[in-house]
Order: structure tokens, then C-alpha cells, then sequence
């Protein structure tokens, strides 16, 4: 410490009788005082750092009334009014008095002193506050023990609050000090632009070392910390419970950081949540400005991938780059929901195969940018629709937050074992914050092919969406096969059409206007059990037999050779689907048939109590209507399809 244009005035009055008493009463000043602890301002000192190191360089001391005692016990020096220290660059440290002496200086040669509040405000001086401050002198220098609480900017760390109890000592040139329990912080901002970490908070705990030394101009803060926690909205993600340890030098040559992190918790802030908390340890640095990080990334123990950051201070801009390369998903290891929600309704355990994640984030003052690639080598699981094998592709985004594809993204499967076996799947979409976008999708179902016309799936929760399924050359008997339907009847016929859709949150899917038509001449056999069912369940009225009429209708659908054939599709009420059919074709029975009628059968009319033959080749123009509970059949299929069972169906479906 220098003193200069020291000043003051003294007023003293001398009692003696059994002992010497001195008393004085005045003001003490001086006009500058220099305590450099942290070294001269340099070029590349942070702006409040340098202040600081301005503030204590010069500073002038006033203390404008004050009370001296001395006697046989020692001497005492009391503050009738406070102390101030007004650094040359603005700013006041204000010491008030205590109840006892402010400085104490026994016959034994100890000297020691209180303070009842100690202040400081402006300037290059951060906001804090001390009470109760008591300070000795020791042989090497002084201690002081302080209890108190402060608040200020440090370059981009802004609103920086702590409380802290600890001492303060100076012993052959060094400065310490060194924290009793763990300092609670909080910080407002670490502002980086539009980029800013926002909320951040933790604990600063001391280590064996003191939380704070400085020595010849150069100084370094060391400390262990714990349940620090912080978000960042732009990229909407948030940090807790990360531990590690902290050591910042300070210099000739500039500002050093290192942060070590032994564990942290990095958790996703966006809606929907695009994966779930994963674990971060790595470490930090700063030099020259520049910021520098890595930190391995975990899930349930097992390695997920790495992060590494560069960011400029001084340009405000830098970069994090994401690297998962090689997902590996296994029956009893990782899975892709241990990852992500959004695959849960989409993706069923287990999955067995890999994938592997590229991506990037960049940012300036001015805001950031964010990209990436998913790659899917290939993948085997279960899907809403049935077990899936193959999917192969690469997803290009353009934006991770939101999440935004580029467009006309692709994905292919080999094969999709559903209410009947799909191949070569293709599918292609893209991503925007408001909407999915299905940019055309097709798979080789029942012998054809069926495919999506381009549709928008909105993203805002509760918003109905429709689009057009477009049927080509599709086999109906191959969907009476995988229903498990084959001995009921037979219905070979080849059909193409459009089947629009329209889906509502409250009323579910619903087609309005459905049609398809035969392609090629086909064939429909429906064998007799069926309507023998039919018969003994209400075709008629109990334990009557169909009339002849009936029974050739039963006949005309046994062996009919279809020449055209169109279906309407509709949505009804309930959940159901109707299906009507409009076919004209012939009866075409296996042996050729002929009806024979004698004279006395027509008069008598008795021919309509016994069985007859319906003629081969008779024209037939058939409407068959059919109901179907869409909902619970769709929800069966997919169901076995699920579980990659054969579907064995009891259903109140009626022609």
C-alpha cells in the first residue's frame, strides 16, 4: 500500500492522575492511496476487471471525524462518523463504525479492529456489503474475517449475486481468501448475443486451497462446484446438477479459465421434447478470449456421442458441433426411446440395428443457425403397422431448433409385415416448424401398389388434416389372405382408385367419396357355409329355408366371373365403413349348368320349394353392401400385425 498527501487535523486533551490518559478528537485523510493487489490495467483486461484494477490504483481516503484514546492499556481509534475511500474513477467504499474501536492496538502488541458495516458501490467497484467485519493484525500482514453478500457485471457474466463468509489475510505480499462453506451463486446472463445462457446458479465451494489469492499483480480463483444449473433459450436446452471443479488466472498475459465438469444433466426445454436428459463430462477453457469445450454425452450409461464448443468472446460468435456416429441399438441395450419421445408411438422395441447423428449450431451477435444429418444404415423393429425390416436413409436438417428438414427427405424399407406383407417401401416428407409435409409415399402391397398423394400433417395439437390414398392394381383375395378370410370366399379381383381421408382429433379417420374399379376381369366365390350362416343367424325366419330365389341368389355368388366391377367407400357413423360393390358379370360354376323345368312344375309352380340350378352364363347385376367396424378391425390387424401373428378374426360384419 502507498500513501500519499496524507492530511488531518487533531484536537488532544491530557488527563493525569493515576494513570496517563491521551484523548484526541479530528479528521484523518488522505488525497491518494495505491493498493495494486491485482496488478496494473492491461490491454486485454475485461472491462470491469480493469476498472477495478483502476479503482484500487488510486484512490483518496477521508475520515472525517474520528476519536483517539490512548492510555495505559494501549491506544484505540473510534469512528465517529464513517469512512470513505472515492476511487479516482468513481465509486465509494464506505466503512462504518462498530461499537468498539475501529482499530485497537493493546500493550501486548496486539492490534485488531471492527467494522459494523462495510460498503462499496460505483465505479469500477462491485455492489456489495459486509457486516460485522473484524480484522487483526498478524507478522506477516493482516486478517480479516468478513460475512456479507455482492453483486456485479464480469465481462459477458452479468448480474452476478453471492453471499459469502470467509477471511481475508495478507502475509508476505500475498492477498487471500478463503471461504468457510460453500458460496451460493446466481447469475442473470452469460451474455453471448442472441445466444445468452440465461438462470444460471450453483455453488462455489472452497477446496484446500484459498477461493482467492493474489500475489505481484498476478492472482488465480480456485474452487469445486456443485448444483450449478443453467439454460439456454435458443437452443432450448437446459443444464442441472452439473459438478466439477474452476481455476481462473489472472495476469500480465490476460484472463485463463479452465472448468473441469465430472457430471452434468443436459435436458431438453423444447414442445415437443426432442430427447431426453442425457449426461455430460468434459471441460472447458479460456484463453486469449476465446472459449473452447468438450464434453462426452451418455445415456444409461452407455455413449451416445460428443460436443464440442468454440466460442469469441471479443466477436461474439462461435460454434458447437454434435458427432453420434455410430448408434448401435440391441434387444437388451440402447433403444431409440431411451433417446427420444418422439419415436415411442412410432417406434416399438426392441430395434435392432444402428444409426449415427451429425450436427451443428452457429452463432454471432446477430443470432444462430443450426444444421444436421441422420443416418439410418439400416434398422429392424416394430411399428404401429407391423414389423418393419430395412429402413434405410439419410435425413438432411436445415434447422435443429425448430426441428426443420430440408424437403423431399427419403426413407425406405425392405419390408413392412402388416394386415398383409408391404416390400419395398419408399417415403418421402419434409419438416417445418408448423407442419409435417409427405411429399409422396408408396409400397408394394396385395400384388400393387399404394401410395399417398402429397399432404401437410400439422404440428399444432388438435388440428384436424386430410389427404388421398391412391390404390393401383391391388389384389383383393391377397387382403382376404391376410385376414385370414381365404376358406369364407374367394374374391379375385384386381382394383385401382382414390380413397380420400380426412382425420379430425375428436372424430377420427373418416373416407367421403372412396372409389375403386376393377382393372381386369376377375372372379368372386363365396362358399356355401356362409350363407347357410346366414340362414340359421336371420336370413330368414327361423327354421325356414331360403325360397328358390334366394338360394339362386346365394348361387350367383358362388362361381361369378366378373367382367366390371366398382366399389364406393364411406366412412359411417360409429367407426364403421361401408362398402358397396357394383358387379355385372356371369354365373360361371365350375361344371356347366343348365335349368330344366317340366310344364306341370311351372302351372303348379312347385319348382319354388325345391333346389335349382342357376343356368351357367346367366347375366348378373349384383349390389352387395357391406358394413364393417372399421375401428376395431383396423385396431385388431395391427395388433397381430404387431406381434407378427396370424389374425384370426370374429367380427359382426354383415353383407
Amino acid at each position: 500500500v502507498a500513501l500519499s498527501g496524507a492530511r488531518g487535523r487533531l484536537d488532544f486533551d491530557l488527563v493525569r492522575d493515576s494513570i496517563t490518559r491521551i484523548s484526541a478528537t479530528g479528521a484523518l485523510g488522505a488525497d491518494r492511496v495505491s493498493a495494486p493487489v491485482l496488478g496494473a490495467p492491461l490491454a486485454d483486461d475485461l472491462p470491469e476487471l480493469a476498472e477495478l484494477k483502476r479503482a484500487l490504483g488510486a484512490f483518496a481516503v477521508d475520515a472525517p471525524q474520528v476519536r483517539l484514546v490512548s492510555d495505559n492499556a494501549g491506544v484505540e481509534l473510534t469512528l465517529l462518523r464513517p469512512i470513505t475511500a472515492r476511487p479516482a474513477n468513481g465509486g465509494e467504499l464506505r466503512l462504518s463504525a462498530a461499537t468498539g474501536p475501529i482499530l485497537s492496538l493493546t500493550a501486548d502488541g496486539v492490534t485488531r479492529g471492527a467494522f459494523s458495516v462495510a460498503s462499496m458501490r460505483g465505479g469500477g467497484l462491485p455492489e456489495a456489503r459486509f457486516d460485522g467485519v473484524e480484522w487483526r493484525l498478524t507478522s506477516g500482514g493482516f486478517a480479516a474475517k468478513l460475512k456479507g453478500q455482492a453483486a456485479l457485471d464480469f465481462g459477458p457474466a452479468r448480474g452476478i449475486a453471492f453471499s459469502t463468509q470467509g477471511e481475508l489475510a495478507s502475509a508476505g505480499g500475498s492477498l487471500t481468501y478463503t471461504a468457510s462453506d460453500c458460496i451460493p451463486v446466481t447469475l442473470d446472463k452469460l451474455d453471448l448475443g442472441e445466444n445468452s445462457v440465461e438462470a444460471v446458479s450453483g455453488r462455489v465451494c472452497p477446496t484446500s486451497a484459498p477461493l482467492f489469492a493474489s500475489r505481484n499483480g498476478a492472482w488465480r480463483a480456485q474452487a469445486r462446484l456443485a448444483d450449478v444449473a443453467a439454460t439456454a433459450p435458443v437452443f432450448e436446452v437446459g443444464f442441472t446438477d452439473a459438478e466439477g471443479d474452476l481455476v481462473v488466472d489472472g495476469a500480465a498475459k490476460g484472463l485463463s479459465m479452465r472448468v473441469g465438469v465430472s457430471k452434468a444433466q443436459v435436458a431438453d426445454t423444447a414442445d415437443p421434447v426432442r430427447f431426453l436428459p442425457l449426461q455430460a463430462k468434459g471441460e472447458a477453457r479460456l484463453a486469449g478470449d476465446v472459449w473452447s469445450a468438450g464434453f462426452d454425452l451418455s445415456r444409461l450409461e452407455h455413449a451416445i456421442g460428443r460436443v464440442d464448443v468454440r466460442h469469441d468472446v471479443q466477436a461474439e460468435a462461435g460454434g458447437a458441433v454434435i458427432s453420434a456416429p455410430s448408434l448401435a441399438f440391441t434387444e437388451h441395450g440402447l433403444q431409440p426411446d431411451d433417446l427420444s419421445p418422439l419415436v415411442a408411438d412410432y417406434v416399438k422395441s426392441p430395434v435392432e440395428g444402428s444409426a449415427g447423428f451429425e450436427g451443428r449450431f452457429d452463432w454471432a451477435a446477430e443470432g444462430a443457425t443450426s444444421s444436421g444429418v441422420l443416418t439410418v444404415p439400416e434398422l429392424d423393429f416394430t411399428s404401429p403397422a407391423g414389423k418393419v425390416q430395412g429402413l434405410k436413409g439419410r435425413v438432411e436438417f436445415t434447422s435443429l431448433t425448430p426441428l426443420i428438414t430440408a424437403p423431399n427427405q427419403t426413407l425406405t424399407a425392405d419390408r413392412v409385415q402388416t394386415v398383409t406383407p408391404l416390400t419395398d417401401l419408399q417415403l418421402s416428407f419434409g419438416l417445418d416448424e408448423k407442419a409435417l409435409t409427405i411429399g409422396g409415399g408408396q409400397i408394394q402391397a396385395a400384388g400393387g401398389r399404394i401410395s399417398v398423394e402429397p399432404l401437410s400433417l400439422p404440428l399444432t395439437p388438435g388440428e384436424g388434416w386430410g389427404g388421398v390414398v391412391v390404390v393401383e392394381g391391388v389384389q383383393l383375395n391377397e387382403l382376404l389372405k391376410s385376414a385370414n378370410l381365404q376358406d369364407k370366399a374367394e374374391f379375385d379381383a384386381v382394383v385401382s382408385g382414390r380413397l380420400p381421408f380426412t382425420y379430425d382429433p375428436k372424430d377420427g379417420w373418416r373416407i367421403v367419396g372412396g372409389v375403386l374399379n376393377g382393372v381386369r376381369p376377375g372372379r368372386l366365390s363365396i362358399q356355401p357355409q356362409v350363407f347357410d350362416d346366414l340362414a340359421a343367424g336371420g336370413g330368414g325366419e327361423a327354421g325356414v329355408p331360403p325360397n328358390a330365389m334366394q338360394d339362386l341368389a346365394y348361387q350367383a355368388m358362388q362361381d361369378l366371373a366378373i367382367s366390371d366391377l366398382t366399389a364406393e367407400v364411406n366412412s359411417l357413423d360409429q367407426g364403421r365403413l361401408g362398402v358397396r360393390f357394383r358387379i355385372n358379370g356371369r354365373h360361371d360354376p365350375p361344371e356347366r349348368e343348365q335349368l330344366r323345368l317340366t310344364f306341370l312344375e311351372l302351372i303348379r309352380r312347385d319348382f319354388m320349394t325345391k333346389k335349382l340350378n342357376l343356368p351357367s352364363d346367366t347375366p348378373i347385376d349384383l349390389t352387395l353392401d357391406t358394413t364393417w367396424n372399421a375401428n376395431q378391425i383396423i385396431s385388431d390387424l395391427l395388433e397381430y400385425a404387431r406381434r407378427g401373428e396370424t389374425p384370426v378374426l370374429t367380427t359382426d360384419e354383415t353383407p
